[in-house]
């Protein structure tokens, strides 16, 4: 993983923390654990950071949904 795809997966779990109001361990935890981290957002990095905030927050909670990490 580069330090960019690093830094912006930082920025991911800040937005999952902010868009579903719970702190970031957790949101952390959930793209994890769900691997949206390894499947989704490291390798469709060159398109994701192009999304504004609210667009890529909306999108990577539909994606947890989909994957049954969350309701």
């Amino acid at each position: 993983m580069t330090l960019n795809e690093m830094q912006f997966v930082t920025y991911c779990v800040g937005c999952v923390a902010e868009g579903l109001k719970i702190d970031e361990p957790k949101a952390f935890k959930l793209l994890y654990h769900s691997r949206l981290l390894e499947e989704y957002i490291v390798p469709c990095f060159n398109v994701l950071h192009s999304f504004g905030r609210e667009y890529l927050t909306e999108d990577l909670i539909e994606q947890l949904k989909k994957r049954g990490a969350i309701c």
